[in-house]
């Protein structure tokens, strides 16, 4: 479980998330890249830190808004279609199916910061990958939540605990996407591990909450084949 912030912790991420997490969507450009697009904003390209992640800077392109994204924050889904009700399925407890979001084609983790610490947007290698998420315990257990696609289906996410679901949680954002967050039991929650797949369930990346080196997931931007 996270422990409760220090005010400072909790002022910088205040405002990083005010800046910096809107345009974490936006995909990376290089220092000399070309221009952007007619209908398409953006003021400043993204740039790296020595440690060889990206830092996100004043960016925005509104037409790579992802249509599924998962922050750490309460959990919470947003999605720019539906969801499911939860449903049984054979060996594991329980699964949500989107509505209208196919096969993973791009994944995006964001850190508290504002690095992008896993960066598959627009690679092929990730096509029909999973992406396998612990919300509890990172150390020594199974995932609490798998989301895949299975053969010519849409984008599932699966739970092995069949008490965990997401339910709707108000109006749709301001991207007209739904918004829903995980009933886990009265569990205090958030992302605390992710780890991404590709097609044949190889890992291409995993990465870890470490609180104590100021290193917290914040959230998870997913791109899907439509």
């Amino acid at each position: 479980m996270k422990e409760q912030n220090s005010p400072k912790k909790s002022s910088r991420r205040s405002f990083t998330k005010s800046i910096a997490c809107s345009l974490a969507a936006a995909p990376l450009v290089s220092d000399h890249g070309p221009s952007p697009q007619p209908g398409v904003d953006a003021t400043e390209t993204a740039r790296h830190s020595n440690n060889g992640s990206t830092i996100l800077s004043p960016v925005f392109f509104k037409d790579h808004i992802p249509p599924v994204e998962i922050w750490s924050d309460s959990l919470t889904l947003h999605s720019s279609g539906g969801l499911s009700d939860p449903m049984t399925i054979r060996e594991q407890p329980m699964k949500q199916v989107f509505t209208g979001n196919k096969k993973i084609k791009g994944v995006r983790v964001i850190m508290t910061d504002g690095a992008i610490k896993v960066d598959y947007r627009d690679d092929p290698v990730v096509r029909g990958g999973q992406i396998k998420i612990w919300v509890i315990n990172p150390i020594g257990s199974n995932h609490d939540m798998m989301l895949s696609t299975p053969v010519a289906g849409e984008l599932q996410v699966v739970f092995t605990n069949s008490r965990h679901k997401f339910i709707g949680d108000g109006p749709p954002t301001s991207h007209r996407r739904k918004k829903y967050k995980c009933d886990c039991a009265g569990q205090n929650v958030g992302i605390m591990k992710v780890a991404v797949l590709n097609s044949d369930g190889f890992s291409l990346a995993e990465l870890t909450t470490d609180p104590d080196h100021e290193q917290e997931i914040d959230r998870i931007l997913i791109w899907t084949e439509i």
